[in-house]
C-alpha cells in the first residue's frame, strides 16, 4: 500500500511541522466530509447560474435524449439518463462527490513526493472545493473527469500501451460530445512528440502560437472565418438576448473581425487564461479569488514544466500530463465564451495537475 504524502504545518518558530501519517489520514477524511456536505448543499447557496447547464442537461433528459454525434448537451443527457440519475436527487451529488474526492486525493497521493506543503494543501483544498461546485451534478466536465481517471488507470497499469488504448475512447468523446476535442488530441499528440525534445520554456510558448496559427490557417481558409469568430459569436448572442450571467465574457482585445486580428485574439487569450488579468478589474473579492488561485496554479504548474525541461530525464520521457493539460488550454483559447467557462471546463485538470506539480521526481 502507498503511504499518503504528510502535511507540512507552518510553525512560526522555524522549521514546519510535519504531521505523521496518521494525521495526514485524517486531513484527508476531513476534506471528504467538506467535499461531501458541499456537494449536497451548494444549491442551497450559490447563485443559479452555477447550475444553468445542469438544468439544460435536465430538460434533454425529459425529453428522452439519445447519443448525437457532435450535440454535447444530448449525449451528455443520453449518459445520465442511462445511468439512472436524477437532478434534485441525494445520490448524483453524494457519488460524484465521491468521484471527485477520489480523483482528486488519488493524484496528490499516487506522486511521487513525501511531503506537502502548507501551502500547496490550501492551494488543493481550493480547487477540490471549486472541482466539487462544478462536477457535483448533471455536467459535461464530470464526463471529462472519467475519462482522466481511465487515463491515469491504464497509464499506471499498462505505460505507454495504456495511453495508446486511451486515444481511441478520447476520439469517440469528441465525435459524441465535443467536437473540438479532435483539435485537443491533434494537439496533444503533436506536444508529446516536441516537448521533450526542448530545454527551454520559451520554445514551448513558440510551439503554442504556432499551433494556434495553424488553426487560424485552417479556420480561415476552410471556412472563411477568423479564429475568435466562435467566441465572439456566441456572444453577441448573449448580449443580445440580455444574458445577465455573463458577468466574465472575453470579448476581442483588438477589433477588427479578420484573419490577424483573429489569430492575434486567440494568442492574448492563451495568455490571460495564465494569468486573467481581466477578472481583477470587476472589483469584486469573488473574482479577485479566483484570479489568485489560477495565477497560483498555473504558476506552479509552469515552473514545475521548466524544471522538467532541463532535466536530462526529461529525454526520455514523452512529458505526457502537461501535453494534454497545454493542447486543452491551445484549444480552449479559441472556443472559451467567459472566464467563468474557462474555470469550470478546467475542472476535471485540476487532479492532474496537481499530481504533476508534486511529482518530485522529473518525470511525465
Amino acid at each position: 500500500m502507498i503511504a499518503p504524502p504528510r502535511f507540512v504545518l507552518p510553525n512560526p518558530r522555524g522549521h514546519g511541522r510535519t504531521l505523521d501519517g496518521r494525521d495526514s489520514v485524517v486531513v484527508f477524511l476531513l476534506l471528504s466530509a467538506v467535499i461531501l456536505i458541499l456537494a449536497l448543499t451548494k444549491e442551497r447557496f450559490l447563485p443559479g447560474y452555477f447550475f444553468t447547464d445542469s438544468k439544460v442537461i435536465e430538460s434533454f433528459m425529459l425529453s428522452g435524449a439519445s447519443l448525437t454525434p457532435g450535440d454535447g448537451f444530448q449525449s451528455t443527457a443520453a449518459v445520465f439518463r442511462l445511468m439512472g440519475a436524477e437532478r434534485d436527487s441525494v445520490f448524483l451529488p453524494f457519488v460524484t462527490g465521491i468521484f471527485v474526492y477520489f480523483s482528486m486525493v488519488g493524484n496528490i497521493w499516487v506522486a511521487n513526493t513525501k511531503t506537502v506543503e502548507f501551502r500547496e494543501l490550501v492551494l488543493f483544498v481550493t480547487f477540490c472545493l471549486m472541482a466539487t461546485i462544478y462536477m457535483t451534478t448533471l455536467s459535461k466536465d464530470i464526463l471529462v473527469l472519467g475519462l482522466l481517471v481511465i487515463r491515469q488507470v491504464s497509464r499506471r497499469a499498462l505505460g505507454r500501451a495504456g495511453m495508446l488504448l486511451w486515444l481511441p475512447l478520447l476520439a469517440l468523446y469528441a465525435y459524441y460530445f465535443r467536437g473540438y476535442w479532435f483539435l485537443v488530441l491533434i494537439v496533444y499528440l503533436s506536444l508529446t512528440i516536441l516537448l521533450p525534445k526542448f530545454r527551454r520554456l520559451r520554445s514551448v510558448g513558440f510551439v503554442v502560437m504556432g499551433a494556434l496559427l495553424l488553426i487560424a490557417i485552417v479556420l480561415y481558409w476552410k471556412f472563411g472565418i477568423a479564429a475568435d469568430a466562435f467566441r465572439t459569436s456566441i456572444n453577441e448572442i448573449r448580449t443580445d438576448n440580455g444574458d445577465v450571467n455573463a458577468r466574465t465574457m472575453i470579448t476581442p482585445f483588438i477589433s477588427g473581425g479578420g484573419f490577424v486580428s483573429g489569430y492575434l485574439n486567440v494568442c492574448l487569450t492563451f495568455i490571460v487564461f495564465l494569468i486573467p488579468i481581466p477578472l481583477i478589474l470587476k472589483l469584486s473579492p469573488y473574482y479577485w479569488l479566483i484570479f489568485l488561485t489560477i495565477v497560483a496554479l498555473q504558476l506552479n504548474f509552469w515552473r514545475k514544466l521548466a524544471m522538467d525541461l532541463r532535466s536530462c530525464n526529461s529525454r526520455k520521457k514523452t512529458l505526457d500530463t502537461p501535453a494534454l493539460v497545454i493542447a486543452f488550454i491551445v484549444v480552449q483559447s479559441i472556443f472559451e465564451p467567459d472566464y467563468g467557462s474557462y474555470v469550470r471546463h478546467l475542472s476535471p485538470f485540476y487532479g492532474i495537475i496537481f499530481g504533476y506539480m508534486l511529482n518530485r521526481i522529473p518525470s511525465s
